[in-house]
C-alpha cells in the first residue's frame, strides 16, 4: 500500500474509484447508455450511490454530461 501511494500519490481505494469515475464519463460522453446501465457497468449496484459519487467527483449529476 505504501509503494503505491508514493508511486500515484493516493491510497489504492481512491486511484480505483477515480478510474472508475474516468470510465462512466467517457461511457456517458458516447450516449449509448443511460445512468443506470453506465452505474453497473462501472461496477455501482445501486445508481443512486454512483449519482451521489459522480455529484461529489465532478461537481454535477451524471445525467448532465
Amino acid at each position: 500500500r505504501r509503494a503505491f501511494k508514493q508511486a500515484f500519490g493516493r491510497s489504492m481505494l481512491h486511484y480505483l474509484r477515480d478510474r472508475r469515475m474516468e470510465v462512466a464519463r467517457q461511457l456517458l460522453c458516447e450516449r449509448k447508455w443511460q445512468v443506470a446501465q453506465v452505474a453497473y457497468r462501472v461496477g455501482y449496484a445501486d445508481p443512486a450511490n454512483f449519482t451521489h459519487a459522480y455529484k461529489a467527483r465532478f461537481g454535477y449529476p451524471p445525467g448532465m454530461e
